[in-house]
């Protein structure tokens, strides 16, 4: 399977339905497959866009910060949620300040709400 993932990553054309039968007859499902295929996507997307856009870990982002907070009782699971959170927020706020995005007018709010009241974020 990783050797299929490093495929994908580094030289996607030599991807053949054929390496996909090898990872299938390995046991691994279809849908650990795709799933795969969707964490590689999104890693290596955001990681090229940091990289393009050169963006860094902040200097306080370290195991020993981790280790203290799993210390005070949350769980990793708990943890791992805030980097997720932290990580998009971050991403999209990185991205509307570099394409210019603006907020909308504050109308527009009342209205947004009832939609997904009513329809939900489908």
């Amino acid at each position: 399977m990783l050797g299929l993932l490093e495929t994908f990553t580094l030289c996607p054309d030599e991807l053949s339905p054929a390496r996909v039968r090898e990872v299938l007859a390995a046991g691994v499902t279809r849908e650990a497959i795709r799933d795969a295929f969707y964490v590689a996507f999104l890693f290596n997307t955001y990681d090229r866009l940091a990289d393009t856009l050169g963006w860094e870990l902040p200097d306080e982002l370290s195991p020993a910060r981790v280790r203290e907070v799993l210390a005070a009782g949350v769980t990793r699971e708990a943890i791992r949620d805030a980097f997720y959170v932290a990580f998009l927020f971050n991403t999209y706020d990185r991205l509307a300040d570099t394409l210019g995005w603006e907020l909308p007018d504050e109308r527009y709010y009342p209205k947004a709400g009832q939609f997904l009241l009513k329809k939900g974020y489908r």
